[in-house]
């Protein structure tokens, strides 16, 4: 977000301060300089790259359909970039890569572009945009369903219910379009991490080991995303376009009465004259 601007002069503070504290924080986890100093060169490419496509047409509304299309095609293709980048260095230093790590990999940053980005746009959106009461209420209500719908997933290990979240975040959308897309992706991912650190889910049926069950519920994540993004920003345009039409709408009858009433006066104003 803070890339969202055509003006390369204003990318190095922000991407400086970034990769500063994303080296320092991968040496302070025990990682080696060359490592750390290639993670951090992929993450800045990655982001370098996500800005650029975006930055095509920046005045696009970003949680718009043709804003989260191209945010969509923002994630896909820096994440492979940065991925590629990363398996191409770690295979010059003669370090083994496991096709689980390029995927877990490739699948965070791609759903962490597709859920922050578009976390951080409606924070603002929200500081603009006085909410209704009711309209927070029944919010509340539908991201209460969606969170304990997550919670009987993934807090038993004994059938495979990972069909059963999508229905209760498609019911949120409807609610409430672009919002409630992405909170109640948020409370997905919030609940999905914490049982999947604890060793719990559906996902521990398809496979015992670790890496590759994260890499089955960030496909899962990844996936959810990609559908309840577009169904929420469908929602939102459509009721977007339905609250012009009945302003146009209103415009156009007060136009009318005015119309009449400055008919009314000529035709008066006409008979009193003769």
């Amino acid at each position: 977000m803070a890339l969202r601007t055509r003006r390369i002069a204003r990318w190095t503070w922000p991407l400086t301060g970034f990769a500063i504290g994303l080296f320092a924080a991968e040496l302070n986890i025990g990682m080696g300089r060359m490592q750390a100093a290639l993670l951090t060169f992929a993450t800045g490419a990655e982001a370098i790259v996500a800005a650029t496509i975006m930055n095509k047409r920046p005045r696009r509304r970003l949680l718009g359909l043709s804003g989260l299309t191209r945010l969509l095609v923002a994630a896909l293709v820096a994440s492979a970039l940065s991925t590629l980048i990363v398996h191409i260095g770690l295979a010059v230093g003669a370090q083994p890569w496991r096709i689980e790590h390029a995927g877990l990999w490739f699948s965070s940053h791609a759903f962490g572009m597709l859920l922050f980005v578009p976390l951080f746009a409606l924070g603002t959106r929200s500081l603009r945009t006085r909410q209704s009461e009711k309209g927070l209420f029944n919010l509340v209500i539908f991201l209460l369903a969606v969170g304990g719908v997550t919670i009987g997933v993934f807090s038993q290990s004994l059938y495979p219910l990972l069909f059963l979240v999508p229905p209760v975040l498609v019911l949120v959308v409807a609610n409430d379009g672009i919002r409630g897309a992405v909170l109640g992706l948020l409370v997905v991912t919030i609940i999905t991490a914490v049982f999947t650190h604890l060793g719990r889910g559906p996902t521990s049926l398809m496979t015992q080991d670790y890496h590759a069950g994260l890499l089955i519920t960030q496909l899962f994540l990844l996936t959810n995303a990609v559908m309840v993004l577009a169904a929420g920003a469908t929602v939102s345009e459509g009721r977007r376009l339905q609250r012009q039409l009945e302003t146009s709408r209103e415009r156009l009858r007060e136009r009318g009465e005015k119309e009449r009433e400055l008919l009314g006066t000529a035709l008066l104003a006409e008979r009193m004259s003769n």
